[in-house]
């Protein structure tokens, strides 16, 4: 039985008028969010850099101990080498800085049954440690843009390490006694250089200067980003920038992984947990948070006139990292 026609007036078309005001203010509403999220991000405000996450302390990492079979010795590190070219691993964990493989082939490194460990490699960035030489895995957290090229991984893809300065290394010999290698003269693949990445995340850096406090290393940080713009370590950690973590890690002993035995803060004051100076020949942490533009390179030295990058929000919980053992114990 249909309605009366001026019954359908009376009842169909004020609900149907109804439907059409909350339209509008739902429309109205998603307008204004918008509008007021748009000023919140050009005006550079953001939870990130109004309160700043902390790193946790190391000590609160287990990490496994090395497998060093004379456990009573502290063996020497291979370091820069006065002679270039020419490194003694020791049995078990040692430590190794990119510039000292500069022009070198690392083709008998590979071959001698060393293996070097490299976190968050620019080359393989996958927030993650990456063995040298071995395989790896595709890498799904890279986004290319206009201004940033990923590289292009191939599950399985043997790898070999492409020093960039100036990162540190940790070197792991599991033949239960020194090995020394002689490196063949060699140059880098440029276009290994061109698609590297520094990720999100920590990476291991080399100081070859002599001792400074945390505000001089700081200072002496270049970062530069994929819209060439350039911060120093200093900008980085800035309230209004945050692209970096206000906390640095000092490796104090680079035959041990353990973190309560191996790595002090770099806070301005000596105890347990803390070191007051970066020591000369010697390497430490710094975590990059995650930005707009990624970041093309790090290194030292002046800057120009172009801090542009800002971090993005992040919640991740900042530890530094620890390699684990190999299942590669030993080799003939």
């Amino acid at each position: 039985m249909g309605l009366d026609p001026h019954m359908e007036d009376k009842v169909l078309k004020p609900e149907r008028k109804k439907s059409y005001i909350g339209l509008v203010i739902l429309c109205a509403v998603i307008v204004a969010a918008g509008t007021f999220a748009l000023y919140i991000r050009n005006a550079g405000i953001s939870a990130d850099t109004l309160t700043p996450p902390t790193p946790a302390e190391p000590t609160d990492v287990t990490p496994p101990e090395p497998n060093d079979p004379n456990t009573t010795a502290v063996p020497p590190t291979p370091g820069d080498p006065a002679s270039p070219g020419q490194f003694t691993f020791p049995a078990g964990w040692s430590m190794v800085s990119a510039s000292s493989f500069a022009s070198y082939s690392l083709a008998k490194l590979e071959s001698s049954g060393v293996l070097l460990y490299s976190f968050n490699d620019p080359n393989y960035p996958t927030t993650s440690w990456t063995i040298f030489p071995g395989n790896v895995e595709p890498n799904t957290s890279c986004t290319p843009t206009a201004n940033t090229a990923c590289p292009q991984l191939v599950a399985g893809q043997k790898i070999s390490l492409y020093p960039r300065t100036p990162l540190g290394y940790y070197a792991y010999n599991p033949t239960g006694k020194a090995v020394a290698v002689t490196l063949d003269k060699a140059s880098v693949a440029a276009s290994k250089v061109d698609t590297s990445v520094f990720g999100r995340g920590y990476h291991l850096l080399y100081w070859a200067g002599n001792a400074l406090t945390k505000d001089q290393l700081l200072s002496k940080i270049k970062i530069t980003y994929a819209d060439k713009s350039q911060l120093s370590g200093t900008q980085a950690v800035a309230a209004d920038k945050h692209t970096a973590s206000l906390k640095i890690y000092v490796v104090v002993n680079q035959n041990n992984i353990n973190f309560a035995k191996s790595v002090k803060e770099l806070t301005g004051t000596d105890s347990a947990t803390t070191i007051s100076k970066l020591p000369k020949n010697s390497y430490y942490w710094i975590y990059l948070r995650r930005t707009s533009q990624r970041a093309s390179s790090m290194g030292y030295g002046r800057i120009t006139a172009t801090p542009s990058a800002t971090a993005t929000g992040s919640t991740e919980v900042i530890i530094p990292p620890v390699p684990t053992m190999p299942t590669q114990t030993s080799t003939n």
